[in-house]
């Protein structure tokens, strides 16, 4: 059982990185213009490191204060 409640929410995150990642580049399109790939890129990169820091930390039982402000920091943006 473990190991579907893993899967299920590694196929959650990716589905929802991507739509994300989509939706934000169709709205930055119009104001980053050429650097709108880059920056979706990285902004999802970012959203996906941190979700993967935050779980890591939430196992090994450390603060994981710096993770989740990085990531809200990276989500005001998309």
């Amino acid at each position: 059982m473990p190991i579907f409640i893993v899967l299920a929410y590694a196929v959650i995150l990716i589905l929802s990185i991507l739509i994300s990642g989509y939706l934000s580049y169709e709205g930055l399109l119009r104001t980053a213009e050429e650097i709108t790939l880059p920056l979706v890129v990285f902004l999802m990169a970012i959203i996906l490191v941190m979700d993967a820091t935050i779980s890591y930390f939430r196992s090994s039982n450390r603060s994981y204060r710096l993770p989740i402000f990085i990531w809200m920091v990276a989500a005001f943006f998309r």
